[in-house]
């Protein structure tokens, strides 16, 4: 059957809960929602990629389907809420000292771009081979300290605002030099190494 289906169902709204719900779709194991799944994914996906006028115009052609822009801004929102809220437990994961368990997770997926699948399989690897310096919660025992922010500013304003300014180009060997010469000045070391450097 090829063609638009109009389906009529009941609707009823709560006040106090701000929620709707359609026991005809319940029924028919759809979702709350105005769209399934299947059509979400789609809308999403396309939303990634392109302007989210030009992915509704690409639904209504290809699947002949009417989709608000408002409609398909909501489903890209709810996608990122339930996207970072698993992230948010695999971090958890990884910083309770069970990587181990990201790793299996990892194993499970089935990325559809050669790109994603490189990019799950370099983070399965890294974790793999870094499961040794992940013991966070003795590391907060001991006082020290674990997450990476305080290193990226320092990498920043150490190397960064130096290395990079315009017109600049380093070898390996010159940007390493100059690093080591930004840490000791920016960690108060520069007067003590001098006079190390006058005594040897």
């Amino acid at each position: 059957m090829v063609g638009p289906l109009v389906l009529k169902r009941r609707y009823s709204y709560c006040k106090g809960w701000g929620k709707g719900r359609a026991p005809a779709q319940q029924a028919l194991g759809l979702p709350d929602g105005d769209f399934t799944p299947r059509l979400e994914e789609v809308c999403t996906m396309m939303a990634t990629t392109l302007p989210f006028g030009t992915a509704t115009g690409l639904v209504s052609k290809l699947c002949g389907i009417q989709v608000s822009i408002k409609a398909v801004e909501g489903m890209v929102e709810r996608r990122a809420e339930q996207v970072a809220a698993q992230d948010q437990e695999e971090a958890a994961r990884v910083e309770q000292a069970e990587a181990n368990k990201v790793i299996q997770s990892l194993r499970f997926l089935r990325p559809s771009g050669a790109q994603t699948r490189k990019l799950v399989e370099q983070l399965g690897t890294y974790l793999t081979n870094n499961l040794d310096c992940m013991d966070y919660p003795a590391y907060r025992a001991r006082g020290l300290r674990i997450s990476s922010g305080a290193v990226e500013s320092a990498n920043y304003h150490v190397t960064g605002t130096r290395l990079k300014l315009q017109g600049m180009r380093w070898s390996q060997e010159g940007a390493g030099h100059m690093a080591l010469l930004r840490a000791d000045l920016f960690n108060g070391q520069w007067e003590a190494r001098t006079k190390q450097l006058l005594a040897a």
